[in-house]
């Protein structure tokens, strides 16, 4: 389904299978006369035979009452907010997300385009998202930021975070440092831009201690200088997120497993539960407890332990 647009070059398309599903979802707030029409209409549709024209019947009936809802508002006004995306890129494709995690927005160059075309911006979401018009444009104006700092070059933003140690759970660790600190940098750039609340700040803030705990007292001062500091560099995320204390601190070894720095390193197997430690042996053959990990690390393979009956 395509919705109208902020600009007569660009184009959003909704997934069919999202459209009909948040329908449904809606249906209650339509009136009991609308939702008369909309049950009858959806009833008569059940007898075409053919099955090509029967789905397109569907798509049309769910695509003309996904607009009569107001479905599609949030999205085409948080896109109207940053004419520099319509600029950039050629259309915006709507998806479905399975989960709360999956709820984002990126940015692709299109299989069958030429190389010089303009991307794609590529939204996940969940239907039951696309009914709470508020939280949704809290979403994607952080999402839509994430795109706009993608496509800027100043940004630099790479897919990959380089130079890092191929360890997985080293890389999931710095992955989740790296979405804390550009969430961070920027829900301070919309609040600045009176686009979100000043209760973002106290969220990030406790985010960002739990994914920087080496920071210590210290966690609320490095965190202003992204909420409150100027646009961020890809570059400089990463930097931080190897060291968040700045490069050579004295008082941080280097955690054997992950590779990154940390205050302290528990050394021996007292404390380390059992399934724990063989899980850190099995991907990584040469280590020994006596060698030490960082509390980091073991909460991440506690985490990915299967859950004991």
């Amino acid at each position: 389904m395509s919705s109208a647009t902020p600009s007569a070059e660009f184009r959003i398309t909704y997934d069919a299978a999202l459209v009909e599903e948040s329908v449904l979802l809606a249906e209650r707030r339509l009136s009991v006369a609308e939702a008369a029409t909309f049950r009858a209409e959806r009833d008569r549709i059940y007898d075409v035979d053919e099955p090509d024209e029967r789905e397109a019947r569907f798509e049309e009936l769910h695509g003309r009452f996904f607009l009569q809802l107001g479905l599609d508002r949030p999205l085409h006004e948080v896109l109207a907010e940053r004419p520099e995306l319509l600029l950039r890129t050629r259309r915006c494709r709507v998806l479905p997300a399975v989960s709360r995690q999956e709820e984002m927005a990126d940015v692709r160059a299109e299989l069958d385009a030429p190389a010089e075309a303009a991307p794609t911006i590529v939204v996940r979401m969940r239907p039951q998202s696309l009914l709470d018009g508020e939280a949704l444009r809290t979403l994607l104006r952080r999402e839509l930021l994430h795109v706009a700092d993608m496509l800027d070059p100043a940004f630099g933003y790479r897919q990959e975070l380089p130079g890092l140690d191929t360890d997985p759970a080293a890389l999931d660790l710095l992955r989740e440092r790296y979405r804390v600190v550009w969430d961070a940098t920027s829900d301070g750039r919309l609040c600045r831009g009176g686009r979100l609340g000043t209760q973002a700040r106290a969220a990030r803030l406790s985010e960002f201690a739990r994914a920087f705990p080496m920071l210590g007292e210290s966690a609320e001062t490095a965190f202003a200088r992204w909420f409150d500091g100027p646009p961020p560099t890809h570059a400089a995320i990463v930097a931080f997120i190897q060291e968040p204390r700045g490069p050579g601190t004295a008082d941080e070894a280097r955690c054997p497993l992950c590779r990154l720095p940390t205050r302290l390193l528990e050394r021996g197997p007292e404390g380390l539960d059992r399934d724990v430690l063989r899980a850190i042996e099995r991907d990584h053959p040469g280590w020994r407890p006596e060698q030490g990990r960082c509390a980091r690390c073991v909460e991440v393979y506690a985490a990915l332990l299967p859950t004991r009956g």
